[in-house]
């Protein structure tokens, strides 16, 4: 009886491991905040994405998304609100996604959305009406929180890397406004 506990112990001690690697793994790719991707897990995903894209001559866009006068937030309200104005976020913009979207944390108060198979006029579509859920949201704290989005659609003669910075530029321009 006794080799078959020394089985048994060694069986859990192996179980223990693969679920201590399987959550460093998930620590690894997700924000702790907001549980979502977290910038390192998105860019792996964006490269894939982009050489599918190439690959099936398929568009596909890229949306950042930024909390207007978020810093205000935090200076008025504390960091905990602002936590909960991330959190919030991210639940919304969560909710109106498609499953084959990618929403990540992209730092601080910045949000990415990777689209699959979508035109810049399927993405302006949906950041307009992201925009336009959030601004119906209201915190009990905060109260009403506003975004600002830049679109981009990722041509295939660029890198990604490239449409990013066209997006922010966009969301600049936005911010302006």
């Amino acid at each position: 009886g006794k080799a078959n506990l020394g089985h048994l112990w060694q069986y859990w001690d192996v179980t223990d491991q693969k679920n201590n690697l399987k959550r460093l793994e998930s620590e690894a790719h997700l924000d702790p905040l907001t549980g979502l991707w977290n910038r390192r897990r998105f860019e792996q995903t964006l490269q894939e994405t982009h050489e599918e894209a190439i690959r099936y001559n398929q568009p596909y866009s890229l949306v950042i998304v930024d909390i207007d006068h978020f810093k205000q937030v935090n200076d008025l309200h504390g960091h905990d609100a602002g936590d909960d104005a991330l959190r919030l976020i991210s639940e919304e913009l969560s909710l109106r996604l498609r499953q084959s979207d990618r929403l990540s944390r992209w730092g601080g108060e910045e949000f990415v959305v990777l689209l699959p198979q979508t035109s810049l006029e399927g993405a302006l579509r949906l950041a307009n009406e992201l925009r336009m859920r959030v601004r119906d949201l209201s915190h009990p704290v905060i109260g009403r929180i506003t975004i600002s989005l830049g679109v981009a659609e990722v041509g295939h003669n660029e890198s990604p890397r490239q449409a990013l910075r066209r997006a922010d530029a966009a969301l600049l321009q936005a911010k302006e406004n």
